[in-house]
């Protein structure tokens, strides 16, 4: 258990002999045996030899110390512990690890036992003990008797280890009945209803675990605060306890559960730290009584056998059980086997199976899995024997609900590490910036989540059905075919999500932002509105979806639509259609539905090369009417400029992508496929790395201030937009500020009309 026995006394006085005659040792830190590691016995001046005290040895100490505190066992320090040093790091640790300190006083062993102790080890010349002088010993049996103890502790003699290691049960006879209750997992109504209130005749164990993946978790620690300093009421400790605290003393916190919700969710209602530390100071591993003729054990996780050193386990062991979490039957039939008739055990904590309440002879599990729609079991001890009292829950998170909020807080965590979470300054919704990098992605993309309700508020496609361009140039690679072709204008990407009853419009650029103001030029009134929710609600089947939406210089397209859960649901186009035209803007216009894999390998030479013919097949245009553009600058822009006329090999080029645009338009623009079964496949055609090139000259452009010819401008496309750009001189600047898409696309503009 959590004590920390300090050695006190002479040199000498049979510290070393003491610990080996109760069997101790494998409990002990020895400071001699630590510093033997590091040096080898050295001489000193007087011809004696001495161990220094290497100050790795210290550093050794309190780790080891550290690491057996941080399982809560029973530890002794071999030692003198005359002088004052070290005494209130002891403390420290104490009170982190919330240990007990005790010390063994050896100060009756007479100083004449010392002095001729010492003098037979100095004639025999062993290095076993370090050789004292006559007056270093008498130094130290002065400061000895002078110094007091110099923090908080109990003391013992030497001679009471063995009553101290053992455990007296407590004698409850005085009380009608004695309550059990088990896990309880942040559900307090149930518990309010069972436990109505706290009767001064009855006397209440609670085996632990009373946070963590429940909704009242604040409720039901408020409550626990509230009663546990009753003398008939004990809170045992469960292993969620753990992280309540690291919360209260600033550790780190490995839960997540613990971290993102129920931290929240106390940090909210105001549960103090200083309130957890006061709980957590009131928890005890076990504890042990006898009622009438039963003896009981309680422990959160349960143990094999009741040793007669009870003190000597570790604390750990009553908290997370022996054995392994799905070893409980094989755990419960050996105390039975290894404890008396009149002995019963009750713990909780592992469940897994869902086993019963009396899973053995003479032991009682009360982990109801009360979480989840189980039971928070109840165990009731009168004199006429123990009793079930359990009780439904019907207040909890459904396990899909579960987790879907588990998926969410892992990606979430992920865009923390990364620093990948923007924040938006609405509500506690924080959105998903795309790496630069190709670092592992979150689910989705767009992605914004709900860190309160940890919903998902928007999102995009599945990572997990998104495939790259080199998919469908494998030739045995598996597509669920049909396979259909769309194509849109080059644009921005933004979301419309409808969420907790309420429209959002979401930006997803570098600084993504949220606001409940929809665009103008898209429909989104009252009526139209109520139609779309009818419609993709039970299209979806989920209460909440997003519109994916791209904007550009002809207004708005939806692009896709996707219920803002993980569950996959399929939407097909004349859906999508519909939503559109309702929305009064563009939808997607699909090329070509592909049936077979020999079919596609024929169509890909299509998208990469530049041949304007398109074999036998039937690819409907996607940029029509570009003349109707309205933009203010359209005709300057359409203009062609004098350059072209200048130079008959960049006006040929010119006249072949002024041709290729009309006939194979969906080159110039963004495509994507679609299989049966959803996926998404990016396509590329030969322009798309024009594209991209065009797009980062036009940074550089914009952050030197000057148009100027880069190297990268070396092919007829690029070399036809550089001539356009310069010819732009009274709207140059103008252009600068503009996104790429919309550049690109007065570009488009330029190459329909030009003649």
């Amino acid at each position: 258990m959590r004590y920390l026995l300090l050695t006190r006394g002479m040199p000498l006085c049979g510290k070393t002999t003491w610990i080996q005659q109760n069997n101790l040792q494998e409990y002990t830190l020895d400071t001699k045996t630590l510093a033997y590691l590091f040096q080898s016995p050295k001489l000193d001046v007087h011809g004696n030899h001495y161990f220094y005290h290497h100050k790795l040895y210290f550093t050794m100490l309190y780790e080891a110390l550290k690491s057996r505190m941080a399982n809560g066992d029973f530890i002794i320090i071999e030692d003198s512990h005359i002088a004052h040093s070290y005494f209130s790091n002891y403390q420290e640790l104490a009170k982190i690890y919330a240990y007990t300190i005790v010390i063994v006083d050896f100060s009756d062993v007479p100083l004449e036992e010392i002095l001729k102790r010492a003098q037979q080890i100095t004639q025999s010349q062993t290095l076993q003990h370090r050789h004292y002088t006559h007056e270093e010993i008498m130094a130290l049996y002065q400061e000895l008797q002078q110094t007091q103890i110099p923090i908080p502790s109990q003391v013992i003699k030497p001679q009471e280890i063995d009553s101290f290691l053992r455990i007296t049960p407590y004698n409850l006879n005085g009380y009608k009945k004695i309550y059990h209750i088990g896990d309880i997992h942040g559900c307090f109504r149930i518990l309010q209803k069972h436990l109505a209130t706290i009767q001064d005749d009855c006397f209440y164990i609670f085996l632990g675990d009373y946070i963590d993946r429940g909704l009242q978790n604040y409720e039901v620690l408020k409550f626990l605060t509230s009663i546990m300093h009753n003398k008939n009421v004990c809170l045992l400790e469960g292993n969620h306890e753990k992280w309540l605290w690291h919360w209260a003393n600033h550790k780190e916190i490995h839960s997540r559960e613990f971290r993102l919700n129920t931290q929240k969710e106390l940090e909210q209602k105001g549960f103090s730290k200083r309130e957890a530390k006061l709980f957590y100071n009131k928890l005890v591993p076990y504890f042990y009584y006898r009622f009438h003729d039963k003896y009981v054990l309680c422990t959160h996780g349960g143990l094999s056998n009741i040793p007669q050193r009870f003190r000597l386990l570790s604390a750990s062991e009553c908290i997370y059980g022996v054995g392994n979490y799905t070893e409980n039957i094989i755990v419960a039939n050996a105390f039975s086997n290894n404890t008396d008739s009149n002995h019963y055990q009750i713990f909780g904590h592992r469940n897994k199976e869902d086993l019963p309440l009396n899973l053995a002879p003479r032991n009682y599990l009360l982990e109801g899995r009360i979480e989840f729609g189980g039971f928070l079991r109840t165990l009731e001890l009168n004199q006429q024997g123990f009793h079930d009292t359990s009780i439904r829950n019907t207040l909890f998170i459904t396990n899909q609900e579960k987790q879907q909020r588990e998926m969410i807080q892992k990606d979430f965590e992920y865009m923390q590490r990364n620093n990948l979470a923007q924040n938006l300054d609405y509500q506690s919704f924080v959105a998903y910036r795309k790496p630069s990098t190709k670092a592992k992605p979150c689910t989705f993309y767009p992605y914004v989540i709900d860190t309160n309700l940890w919903r998902i508020v928007a999102r995009g496609i599945a990572n997990d059905t998104y495939h790259s361009f080199t998919t469908l140039q494998n030739k045995n690679a598996q597509i669920d075919y049909p396979l259909t072709i769309y194509a849109t204008t080059m644009g921005e990407t933004h979301l419309i999500s409808y969420y907790n009853e309420k429209f959002y419009f979401i930006t997803m650029n570098d600084k993504p932002s949220i606001t409940q103001k929809i665009p103008q030029g898209i429909q989104l009134d009252t009526s139209c509105a109520q139609e779309i929710i009818t419609l993709l609600q039970n299209t979806l089947k989920t209460p909440s979806f997003s519109l994916q939406i791209q904007r550009h210089l002809r207004g708005w397209t939806l692009t896709n639509i996707f219920a803002n859960s993980f569950e996959s649901h399929e939407l097909n186009y004349p859906t999508l259609d519909k939503v559109a035209k309702l929305l009064n803007i563009h939808s997607i216009t699909p090329i070509i539905t592909i049936q077979s894999q020999e079919m596609l390998q024929e169509i890909l030479p299509i998208f990469y090369q530049q041949q304007t013919h398109t074999n036998h097949f039937l690819l409907e245009t996607c940029i029509a009417d570009l003349t109707n553009n309205d933009c203010q600058e359209s005709t300057q822009i359409a203009t062609l400029p004098d350059t072209f006329k200048q130079d008959s090999k960049v006006l040929e080029s010119l006249q072949n992508f002024s041709c290729l645009i009309k006939q194979k338009s969906f080159l110039f623009c963004n495509i994507f496929a679609y299989d049966s079964k959803n996926n998404f496949y990016e396509c590329r055609s030969f322009i798309t790395q024009e594209y991209r090139v065009m797009e980062h000259i036009v940074k550089i452009w914009s952050l030197q201030n000057t148009i100027s010819r880069l190297q990268w401008i070396n092919t007829d496309l690029r070399e036809i937009f550089y001539i356009w750009f310069i010819a732009q001189r009274e709207i140059q600047h103008s252009l600068l500020q503009m996104p790429f898409n919309d550049i690109w696309n007065l570009f488009l503009l330029f190459l329909w009309k030009a003649k």
